[in-house]
């Protein structure tokens, strides 16, 4: 049950650094996938210790979700261009 925690928490901290903070500190996205490492590598108690250093890094460094924002807008241009040409097809088509 515990390792199941520390392996959420890892992820959690992993997605945290990708989504949250971003651009703003590209470290964080290291720092995060050595705290997951470490709870391959350790495992409990010790590895408390890191998901803890990890934590209070990720909660002190600035945030920003460009990146995020950027990607999901880029996939809804995308959609939207697919479902646009389908429907250009589908006009063509009855034409």
């Amino acid at each position: 049950m515990v390792e199941k925690i520390q392996k959420y928490i890892a992820r959690r901290l992993f997605i945290e650094a990708s989504e949250d903070i971003g651009m703003a500190n590209p470290e964080a996205l290291l720092i995060a996938n050595a705290a997951m490492n470490a709870c391959e590598r350790i495992g409990m108690p010790e590895v408390r210790i890191i998901l803890s250093h990890a934590t209070v890094y990720l909660a002190i460094s600035s945030k920003s979700n460009s990146v995020y924002e950027a990607i999901n807008n880029a996939l809804s241009d995308i959609k939207k261009m697919v479902n646009f040409r389908k429907y250009h097809l589908i006009f063509a088509m009855t034409m």
